[in-house]
């Protein structure tokens, strides 16, 4: 978060001079569609993430459903799959635990 707010403030709002609430509301938004669109992320080895989601959704369909990459679109969002059965939403039942101390 430290980061993400870091690169806000160097990016945008030291970048930017705002008339008035609406200006600010259209300039932050210009700035979040760049940041969450097209620009490279490190974290995401300098990919976009619209290329990081696209390529995780081809890999997933191609690894895990057996379908080809180039039918495979991006997903609104991608679940983590279970660590052991690959699945998406199931669990392994004898690894679940609740404590109610």
């Amino acid at each position: 978060m430290e980061s993400f707010n870091g690169r806000f403030r160097d990016e945008c709002l030291n970048e930017n001079w705002f008339s008035d609430l609406a200006d600010a509301r259209e300039k932050v938004a210009h700035w979040k569609q760049d940041y969450n669109e097209r620009r490279p992320h490190s974290s995401l080895q300098y990919r976009t993430p619209v290329e990081f989601a696209a390529q995780s959704a081809a890999s997933f369909y191609r690894n895990d459903v057996g379908q080809e990459a180039s039918n495979a679109g991006p997903l609104p969002h991608t679940p983590i799959p279970a660590a052991e059965k690959g699945t998406w939403g199931e669990q392994n039942p004898e690894k679940v635990s609740l404590s109610l101390d």
